[in-house]
């Protein structure tokens, strides 16, 4: 069966903001239903059968069909900033996986601005296979992905789920904030209070 799920109240993506030193290009989390129902649509897809965007390997199917909801309008902004200026792609959580995607769109159909992009993710799943995340390593090297080593769902999907196999890009940073509750340790304020207080530290191994 399929569900159908229309709004009549769209919830904004994120923001795209420039000053005289840099860009940012922030995605929000998850806000909605319909986008909890994405989170868990654990399959996967390649860009031969999915050409909305751009990327390699396999991606999570539920955070694809989101991004390429949104990623005409993600270029179009990108190919308007100053392309010697740094350009800051961050989110947390759903809003990591957007922004990773992103990024490597961006690298790939907005070469000359691959030199200036930064990415920054926050609590953000799994995103896409091996193949996916030694591309996204190669094409966006200066990815910084920071987790709460108490929080759940930087752990999903699974790397393993059935014959699916999930991998982390990025420069794993970790901190511990353990509430007994893995929820609470998933939210903004916790990872803001951290990255405050500095207590996050690079890891030696992938999470």
């Amino acid at each position: 069966q399929v569900i159908t799920l229309k709004w009549l109240n769209p919830v904004y993506w994120g923001f795209v903001l420039q000053s005289p030193e840099h860009s940012i290009i922030v995605f929000r989390g998850t806000q909605r239903t319909n986008e909890w129902i994405n989170n868990v649509l654990v399959k996967q897809i390649t860009n031969t059968n999915f050409s909305k965007f751009a990327f390699e390997g396999k991606v999570h199917q539920g955070f694809s069909t989101i991004y390429s909801t949104i990623a005409k309008q993600v270029v179009e902004a990108a190919q308007q900033l100053n392309k010697n200026r740094p350009v800051y792609i961050t989110g947390h959580s759903l809003g990591a996986s957007l922004a990773t995607l992103a990024a490597m769109d961006l690298a790939i159909r907005v070469p000359e601005l691959k030199p200036q992009l930064r990415l920054y993710t926050y609590a953000g799943p799994r995103v896409g296979n091996p193949e996916f995340a030694q591309a996204h390593s190669r094409l966006v090297p200066n990815h910084y992905r920071i987790v709460n080593l108490a929080d759940g769902i930087p752990t999903a999907p699974p790397t393993t789920t059935g014959k699916l196999v999930f991998a982390h890009s990025g420069q794993p940073w970790a901190f511990v904030d353990y509430s007994g509750d893995l929820i609470l340790g998933h939210f903004v304020s916790v990872y803001k209070k951290a990255i405050d207080a500095e207590q996050e530290q690079l890891l030696n191994r992938r999470t």
